[in-house]
């Protein structure tokens, strides 16, 4: 398996846990199970590409804007009606966008993911040599 497609894999299963958590801390959202998480980012990722390509414009999980933060509301509360287990409120679905879009620059930093190297970059840790 290459770098790449495990770096995305690993995003994929971060954003996932960090659905669960922010289904933990806002109430009117819930998530039934990990497996529920897992197909609501699935569904969340193709009805975000599904609106850049109809909008022709940038919009996702990882766009700071108030159209972005709308995009992935709507997102979030549709997803509701796909997947069986997942529950929220459109208040919640707000909320939750928010505290999403400030979650996930952290995974995309790849501060999370710092063990799979990018191309030879120098890791921005010290390394372990020196430690006892």
């Amino acid at each position: 398996m290459t770098t790449t497609l495990l770096r995305y894999l690993m995003r994929f299963l971060f954003i996932s846990f960090a659905l669960m958590l922010v289904a933990f801390l806002v109430p009117g959202f819930s998530i039934r199970s990990y497996t529920a998480a897992l197909l609501t980012v699935s569904v969340m990722a193709a009805l975000a590409a599904l609106t850049e390509s109809l909008l022709n414009k940038p919009i996702s999980l990882y766009t700071p804007n108030f159209i972005g933060l709308l995009v992935t509301a709507l997102i979030l509360y549709i997803s509701q009606f796909i997947i069986h287990g997942v529950r929220i409120t459109l208040i919640a679905s707000l909320v939750a966008s928010m505290l999403l879009t400030m979650l996930l620059p952290l995974i995309s930093r790849g501060d999370l993911l710092n063990g799979l190297k990018n191309n030879g970059q120098k890791s921005n840790y010290p390394s372990k040599k020196g430690i006892k």
